[in-house]
């Protein structure tokens, strides 16, 4: 069912941008005749993450689907490409902790991160790094508490030009969001990190 959504949600998006694609799209735009990956973008992602929650001992894993937004701007300079690039994604990973009535999610997170990669003409190898965060929600009634998390990201991908605009990619990343100590009257420490796989469309300015 969830690769049926994330199927259908991108076709979708594929389709709206490629209907205001004209036929001159599919050509180069570089001034050697080759693509030029420079500019300003916007997109669309969703896929798959799995959290790993650390309670104190007790492990947990916030899995689920994950939908959001990404936007950042390339330069290039022959064939390197350098960037950076920022995202914010909904997540689908309630988990019961300890109860029917005790659960805990990470709603969203988001990261800003720099983008460096080696293309060869409409296709871009990259890795990419930076900064990461998220929000912790544990419910236990009749407490509950939020916990935000600034830790660091890091992973790498392909992307591909289908037009001059048009553009998909198949990105992975690990994050690392640290450890933080709950209030009261929780104890323990929660350490939480993440591996996510995204497929992505953007459009190019």
């Amino acid at each position: 069912m969830m690769k049926n959504l994330v199927a259908g949600l991108l076709a979708g998006s594929v389709m709206a941008f490629a209907s205001g694609a004209s036929a001159a799209d599919f050509y180069a735009d570089g001034p050697s005749g080759v693509y030029d990956w420079s500019g300003f973008y916007l997109g669309l992602q969703a896929g798959g993450g799995w959290t790993r929650m650390n309670d104190t001992g007790s492990i947990y894993g916030l899995n689920g689907f994950m939908l959001g937004a990404h936007a950042g701007y390339n330069f290039q300079s022959g064939n390197f490409v350098f960037g950076v690039e920022g995202d914010l994604n909904y997540n689908w990973n309630r988990v019961v902790l300890g109860g029917p009535t005790v659960w805990g999610t990470t709603r969203w997170d988001g990261s800003v991160r720099g983008r460096l990669g080696y293309a060869i003409d409409r296709t871009l190898l990259y890795a990419t790094g930076g900064v990461a965060f998220t929000n912790l929600h544990v419910d236990n009634p009749p407490f509950s508490i939020n916990m935000g998390y600034t830790g660091w990201t890091l992973g790498a991908g392909v992307e591909h030009a289908f037009t001059k605009n048009l553009t998909a990619r198949l990105e992975y990343r690990y994050t690392g969001f640290g450890r933080q100590v709950p209030p009261a009257p929780f104890v323990g420490t929660v350490d939480l990190n993440k591996s996510q796989l995204l497929v992505g469309v953007s459009y190019k300015f």
